[in-house]
């Protein structure tokens, strides 16, 4: 069973979440007091120093990481559980339990790095630039086919997330997200879902689904819910609500 470990915070830039992960300089050092001869002098066959790790291992008492094993997602908008769950190949209701119980609010950086043997650092003596929320396992709610559900309309209502709130009589400890799309000119339907729906396979499966329907080739919105595994919603229904067509419903991880 693997762990993937989960760090979030907010950063300035991209750049500086890159610079918190460079190993470079540690990683030099070292190839260098590894292929290099002894000397004899103490001080020049010396390990090479832990401060010249990055700060990410500096938090979090490592002495390094395998880069293939980690990846990071940063957005200056903030980003949502979907979209990151996608991007790390992970479960995106459990993702969004460990950042709701964490209780960091809104975060625009994110690593995940899966290491079944992995301790984080948890006691900071001084302030972190990404704080550690846990982990997250492969054994999900998916083994047993309860995917988080996504509903997808399009139409012409420009809507809000409070707004889709009220309208639907959600709250938001049954949601994973609410993603809305509006254009005040229309674009092509298989267009707005292939670039708004980061899941590739979702977003073509929607399209299939789009295709097969007696719906309007060309929109001004769109409007993605995704929901808990144990969430229920009448998508045709919610559609009348909000004056949208119902273009389909997928459970997808």
């Amino acid at each position: 069973m693997s762990k993937i470990h989960i760090w979030a915070g907010t950063l300035a830039s991209e750049n500086e979440l890159r610079n918190y992960l460079d190993q470079s300089d540690s990683l030099k050092a070292w190839a260098d007091y590894d292929n290099e001869p002894a000397t004899g002098d103490p001080t020049k066959d010396a390990e090479p120093s832990p401060e010249l790790r990055c700060d990410f291992c500096k938090e979090n008492d490592l002495d390094d990481y395998d880069p293939d094993v980690l990846t990071y997602c940063f957005t200056l908008d903030g980003l949502s559980i979907p979209k990151v769950a996608s991007a790390i190949q992970a479960d995106a209701s459990q993702l969004y339990n460990l950042v709701n119980e964490s209780g960091i609010g809104d975060f625009n950086a994110l690593i995940a790095y899966d290491d079944q043997h992995l301790s984080p650092k948890l006691q900071h003596s001084t302030p972190v630039k990404m704080s550690y929320l846990g982990f997250l396992t492969n054994e999900t709610t998916i083994k047993n086919g309860c995917f988080p559900k996504h509903y997808l309309w399009a139409g012409e209502a420009k809507l809000t997330k409070n707004a889709v709130l009220k309208i639907t009589g959600l709250t938001t400890d049954q949601i994973i997200d609410i993603q809305c799309y509006y254009s005040k000119n229309k674009r092509l339907l298989d267009e707005i879902i292939i670039l708004e729906v980061t899941d590739i396979d979702m977003a073509e499966r929607f399209i299939l689904v789009a295709d097969a329907g007696n719906l309007a080739k060309e929109s001004n919105s769109m409007l993605l819910i995704t929901l808990k595994a144990n969430v229920n919603l009448d998508g045709t229904e919610v559609a009348k609500l909000l004056g949208m067509d119902f273009i389909g419903f997928l459970e997808h991880s």
